[in-house]
C-alpha cells in the first residue's frame, strides 16, 4: 500500500506537466520521500498553523448564515453547545459533518438536493418558493432507486400516522384517506412534480401508496394482479376482518373536460380530481376487479377510486 500511494502522489501531484497547483486535506501528514525525489515539494499545514485555520472547519460567522438561511438562528446556542469547540491555528471551527446533519431535515432537504445538482428549478411564482424538477434520467434513476426508498422508510417510523392511513381504508373512511394521503403526498411534491409522460406520474403515485399499505404486515396486498376483466392496480385483502379493498389510481389531464360536452372549457382543479375519481370507480365496475377478492371468500368490499394531480389527491369510496 505504501509503494502503491507513494506512485500515485509521485505522479499526479508532482510528475504532472497539467497540474500547476493541488491540496490535500482531511488526511494525515505525507511523509517526503527524500529532497531529490518523489513527492518532496510539498507544504503542510497542521492543526497547529495559523494558515488556512479557518479552513477546516465552519466559522462561526458562517453557522450563524447557515442558521438564517434554513430559519433556524433560535437552535444557534444548541449548536454551538453540540458541534463548537474545535481549535485550529487561531480560528474557533465547528465539525462541519455534524453541523450539516443537523440542518438537513425533511423541510430543508429539497434545498440542499438544489444546491447539490441533484434537482433543478422550473421558475418561481413569488420569487422565494422555487418549483423543483428531476433534471435528467440519470438522476431520476437515482431517486427511484434510492430516494423513493428512503421516503418509505422515513414514513414508517411515524407509526401512529401510518395506522391512521391504513385504518382509514379498512373503515371505509374516503375523507380520512384522502386528507392523510394528501400530507404525504405533499412532502414529496418536489420528486414528483416532473416534466415526463402522464404514465410515470400515475406509477409514481402509485408506488408511494403501495409502500405505505406495506406498513400493514397483517395485510395480503397484490399489485396489478389480474382480477376480472382487467389487471387491478392495488387489491387488499384483510382476512380476520372478511373485508377486500380495490384501489384504481388515476392522474388525470387537468385539460380534460366533462363528458358529453365537447365546448366546455377546462376543468378546475377540484373537478378534474373528481372526474379522475369517477373514471377510476368506474373502471373498477366495467372490469369487475372486485372479482377475485369475491372468489376469495371477502364479504365485505370497499372500492376506492383515487386521483392525483401534483401535490393534491381526491379519494372517493364505494361500497
Amino acid at each position: 500500500m505504501a509503494g502503491l500511494i507513494r506512485s500515485l502522489f509521485s505522479q499526479a501531484l508532482k510528475s504532472n506537466n497539467s497540474l500547476a497547483f493541488a491540496v490535500l486535506t482531511g488526511c494525515l501528514r505525507v511523509s517526503k520521500e527524500s529532497i531529490f525525489t518523489g513527492l518532496n515539494n510539498l507544504k503542510v499545514y497542521s492543526i497547529t498553523d495559523t494558515q488556512s485555520d479557518e479552513r477546516f472547519g465552519f466559522t462561526h460567522s458562517e453557522i450563524q448564515g447557515i442558521a438564517e438561511r434554513f430559519e433556524c438562528t433560535d437552535k444557534l446556542y444548541l449548536i454551538r453547545e453540540w458541534y463548537d469547540g474545535y481549535r485550529f491555528g487561531n480560528a474557533e471551527v465547528y465539525c462541519p459533518w455534524d453541523v450539516s446533519n443537523y440542518y438537513t431535515s425533511i423541510d430543508n432537504l429539497w434545498s440542499i438536493f438544489l444546491a447539490t445538482g441533484y434537482l433543478t428549478q422550473r421558475g418561481s411564482e413569488d420569487g422565494e418558493t422555487y418549483q423543483l424538477a428531476i433534471p435528467n434520467r440519470e438522476i431520476r434513476k437515482i431517486f427511484i432507486d434510492q430516494i423513493l426508498e428512503w421516503f418509505q422508510q422515513e414514513a414508517r417510523k411515524d407509526t401512529t400516522t401510518l395506522d391512521a392511513f391504513c385504518d382509514a381504508f379498512a373503515n371505509g373512511d374516503a375523507e380520512a384517506v384522502e386528507r392523510l394521503f394528501n400530507a404525504y403526498l405533499s412532502r414529496i411534491i418536489s420528486i414528483r412534480d416532473t416534466n415526463v409522460c402522464k404514465n410515470r406520474k400515475k406509477n409514481f403515485c402509485h408506488g408511494i401508496l403501495l409502500g405505505l399499505l406495506s406498513h400493514r404486515e397483517d395485510w395480503y396486498i397484490r399489485s396489478n394482479v389480474e382480477s376480472g376483466d382487467g389487471y387491478s392496480d392495488i387489491l387488499v385483502e384483510i382476512e380476520e376482518k372478511s373485508i377486500g379493498i380495490v384501489i384504481e389510481v388515476k392522474y388525470p389531464d387537468s385539460s380534460i373536460k366533462s363528458q358529453g360536452d365537447l365546448s366546455q372549457g377546462d376543468l378546475s382543479p377540484y373537478d378534474t380530481l373528481e372526474k379522475g375519481c369517477k373514471d377510476a370507480l368506474g373502471q373498477i365496475d366495467t372490469k369487475s376487479y372486485e372479482e377475485k377478492l369475491r372468489r376469495d371468500g371477502l364479504e365485505i368490499i370497499l372500492k376506492y377510486g383515487i386521483a392525483c394531480n401534483r401535490k393534491k389527491c381526491r379519494v372517493m369510496l364505494k361500497k
